[in-house]
């Protein structure tokens, strides 16, 4: 029954399913898939083509794409507000910008520009502001590394003297914490805003993001 669906096809397949039972259309959805690049998952290195990264939002500039998108579907839908939509749109576009440009500021000299992450879902965050993701796990949060691949990670943060491990909102930090401990290094928390914790259920998109922002200046050194 509602007039507008958003969502990002192939990132949750119940929703993909529901939204062709109930014979939406294009005239009623907005599909993030459809609106930015999308990229595919990171594996060893390697990019596996068959397999979509879903994580779009954590680019500030993939958000201003979906924000006009929505707004003139919107606008549409419902002509009588069209104004009231442009003008949330414009303000929600001009806060994306700056914090845009926080983050092209603020991660423009840093000691090292990688950042291990608990899961691969910093992808378009990286590309955005050209830095090196490295997953402990892969684009699924609750798939383990292998032993070997657990081994490789901490070989790599031992000789580029890495300084944090980054654990994240709603997964377990157990495998980031041995790492740490494995390599007297340090935990903190990058959330990828996949979902709400009892610490963040006050948090927007705009508050997540600036605090990861300021985590990332302060693990890799960062002026």
């Amino acid at each position: 029954d509602a007039d507008l669906v958003v969502y990002e096809r192939r990132f949750q397949a119940a929703v993909d399913d529901a939204v062709g039972q109930a014979h939406r259309s294009a005239k009623d959805t907005v599909d993030v898939a459809r609106l930015v690049s999308l990229k595919s998952v990171q594996k060893g290195g390697e990019h596996n083509a068959a397999n979509v990264d879903p994580h779009t939002w954590l680019d500030p500039v993939n958000m201003i794409t979906v924000t006009r998108a929505i707004a003139t579907k919107l606008s549409a839908i419902d002509p009588k507000h069209a104004t009231q939509y442009a003008a949330n749109a414009a303000r929600l576009t001009g806060e994306l910008k700056s914090l845009d440009t926080a983050y092209a500021t603020g991660l423009k000299t840093c000691r090292t520009r990688t950042i291990v992450t608990s899961h691969a879902a910093f992808q378009y965050l990286a590309a955005r502001y050209d830095l090196i993701q490295v997953p402990v796990a892969g684009i699924d949060p609750t798939n383990e590394p292998s032993p070997a691949q657990l081994a490789d990670i901490i070989k790599l943060v031992r000789k580029e003297k890495f300084t944090t491990i980054f654990t994240e909102e709603l997964v377990s930090p157990a495998i980031a914490r041995t790492i740490a401990s494995e390599t007297g290094t340090v935990t903190a928390t990058l959330d990828p805003i996949e979902g709400l914790s009892d610490k963040t259920h006050d948090q927007t998109y705009l508050t997540l993001m600036r605090k990861n922002l300021a985590t990332i200046q302060k693990a890799n050194s960062c002026s």
